[in-house]
């Protein structure tokens, strides 16, 4: 009995603090941070970049690749002479496949890796482009996307 009148006040406290719920939870910090601000609209693509993902993947090769835009003509320097004309007015794009105008690479033999085929694809289905949240392009089409950045 001696010990069921120590473990009174104990049951007792215990009660106490489930019926009043315990303290209610803190309030939420007001947020300080300024929201991201929203992407520079996308008005040219000219420019040199790397192909930094392909189909919405970051790329992972062992050598990076570059293409480079002029106002006409999207252009991937290599043996196989890939390039494309193309068009682009109110985020829309327009591509078509054409030889690079001008330059000297003699075709080849080598076969083009996984990541390039997919490039390619990617490109010349390209529909529209539209800036990214890191400062990237986007070149999207059906399934099929390139993301850009500036070198």
């Amino acid at each position: 009995m001696a010990a069921m009148h120590r473990l009174l006040p104990l049951l007792a406290a215990l009660a106490l603090t489930a019926c009043d719920g315990g303290a209610p939870p803190p309030e939420p910090a007001p947020s300080t941070a300024a929201p991201a601000p929203a992407p520079a609209p996308l008005d040219s693509l000219v420019g040199e970049y790397r192909v930094a993902g392909i189909d919405g993947q970051p790329l992972d090769a062992a050598y990076g690749i570059a293409l480079s835009i002029t106002d006409e003509r999207i252009d991937f320097p290599n043996c196989r002479q890939i390039g494309w004309s193309y068009t682009f007015e109110d985020g829309k794009v327009s591509t078509e496949r054409s030889p690079p105008g001008g330059l000297d690479a003699k075709p080849c033999d080598e076969p083009l890796p996984v990541y390039v085929v997919q490039m390619i694809s990617a490109i010349d289905s390209a529909k529209k482009a539209e800036r990214t949240p890191e400062n990237g392009i986007d070149l999207k089409g059906g399934l099929r996307s390139v993301t850009l950045f500036s070198q």
